[in-house]
């Protein structure tokens, strides 16, 4: 079992003092917290992921929001991503067919198309498949059954989003309990995104300025201006349909557009929520990023100061038992040389044969410099390296092979060393050493 790596930014025992200087000043000034369910007499610890069966960097943030949940006597919320098209049916998984390590893809629902685009708050359940690979050992035993067998249980749900989140709350037991949960296609629902719903059909030119000129002050975080053509202004929002992909919404179509068909892009989501729903919010290290521009935008649009934010992120690797990999360079030299072998007869040892193929290389650039057709010595050096290569058959393969050991030997150390295998098909041992660092880190009481 490997030592999980750890970020926290900024130091994670300043965590409890950030949010209880929020709190001081702090309230449902909106009323969000009661609409979404959420106590308000208790700080609110908030973080969020898409709908998926995310690796053990994303439960980092899970973690981190239950420790300091714990830490500040506060309580932790996930904000579920369902109005994001990832497909969450699809889950990698490390095989090991014929003996190799390789990587095998896991379709939970077979056979079922959707269209590209569609949010997973707007996707059926699912009748998850069984994976029929042979998987590696390091993965936990018994893991694959208990995600179907999750998925299974919560069939019910009102969608594909909802059966996956509840799936992932069951499959983290106890800490799954302890979290509470929003969907962010349900935000649509509340007051607060009705009021900033009719702003923007107010002033839509106004709010796509401050957003884009927040884009412009941050470009590195990658977010895109909205696009504004005269009188038609494109608003950080989507238009979500059940089976259908989902679209950009304009300005001009706020009076078509049924108000429960709306949901919230990243930016005005996040906003949403660190503006009322919680006290600090828990972010990874591209939400952190990103999210800068939210903060921006707020601050110029609404005159509004969001609530702090902190990033977690962590690595932790399956145990595949493959040892040292090779460095690149060590691949390319071995590559190399094994282009050479075919062509350079010293490369495979043999040193007569080299040196006379120098010799009739200088003769042959002698012969062109004379104005003379080289092509008999020319066809004979060709002559020469075909007798070598016969002679030298072995020591030229041995060489091939030695350069195909090394690249496998990459491509396997590159599966080893991915961080990004679903967090159910790691050990309970080596999750609970990446919970137990995170509390440590944190100041949270076990």
């Amino acid at each position: 079992m490997g030592v999980p790596k750890l970020i926290l930014n900024p130091d994670g025992r300043s965590w409890g003092d950030i949010v209880r200087e929020r709190v001081s000043g702090g309230g449902d000034r909106w009323g969000l917290r009661g609409e979404l369910g959420i106590e308000g007499d208790r700080p609110v610890v908030m973080g969020g992921h898409q709908v998926e069966l995310w690796h053990p960097g994303i439960l980092a943030k899970w973690y981190a929001g239950l420790a300091l949940a714990r830490a500040v006597e506060g309580q932790s919320v996930w904000l579920w991503v369902d109005q994001d098209d990832n497909d969450p049916t699809r889950v990698r998984v490390p095989t090991c067919g014929d003996g190799k390590l390789g990587v095998g893809v896991w379709e939970l629902a077979p056979g079922v198309l959707v269209p590209t685009g569609t949010a997973t708050g707007c996707r059926d359940v699912i009748e998850p498949g069984v994976f029929d690979g042979e998987i590696c050992a390091g993965v936990r035993e018994g893991a694959c059954e208990e995600i179907v067998s999750a998925l299974r249980t919560r069939r019910n749900a009102g969608s594909l989003g909802e059966q996956m989140a509840l799936a992932v709350h069951d499959l983290l037991g106890e800490h799954g309990t302890q979290m509470g949960r929003v969907f962010a296609t349900r935000l649509v629902q509340t007051t607060l995104f009705g009021e900033l719903v009719e702003r923007m059909r107010r002033e839509p030119r106004a709010m796509a300025s401050a957003y884009n000129e927040a884009c412009e002050a941050f470009g590195d975080a990658g977010i895109r201006a909205l696009t504004v053509r005269g009188d038609v202004v494109e608003l950080p929002m989507w238009r979500v349909r059940q089976g259908e992909a989902r679209m950009p919404v304009y300005s001009t179509q706020l009076g078509e557009i049924p108000p429960e068909q709306l949901a919230p892009r990243a930016l005005l989501m996040t906003g949403i929520v660190r503006l009322g729903a919680c006290d600090i919010f828990v972010h990874g290290m591209g939400g952190a990023r990103y999210d800068r521009v939210t903060e921006r935008w707020f601050e110029a649009w609404l005159g509004e100061t969001l609530s702090p934010a902190v990033a977690c992120s962590a690595t932790l690797l399956l145990d595949l038992g493959q040892g040292r990999r090779p460095s690149e360079r060590e691949v390319d030299r071995a590559r190399g040389l094994a282009h050479r072998a075919l062509h350079d007869p010293g490369a495979a040892g043999d040193a007569q044969a080299g040196r006379i193929k120098r010799e009739l290389l200088v003769e042959i650039e002698a012969a062109r410099e004379r104005g003379e057709n080289p092509g008999q010595t020319f066809h004979a050096m060709h002559e020469m390296l075909a007798d070598y290569r016969r002679r030298r058959a072995e020591q030229i393969a041995q060489i091939e092979r030695e350069a195909q050991r090394l690249e496998d030997r990459l491509r396997v150390g590159q599966i080893a060393d991915d961080r990004t295998w679903a967090f159910p098909l790691h050990e309970g041992a080596a999750l609970a050493a990446l919970e137990a660092r995170i509390m440590g880190a944190i100041g949270a009481r076990a």
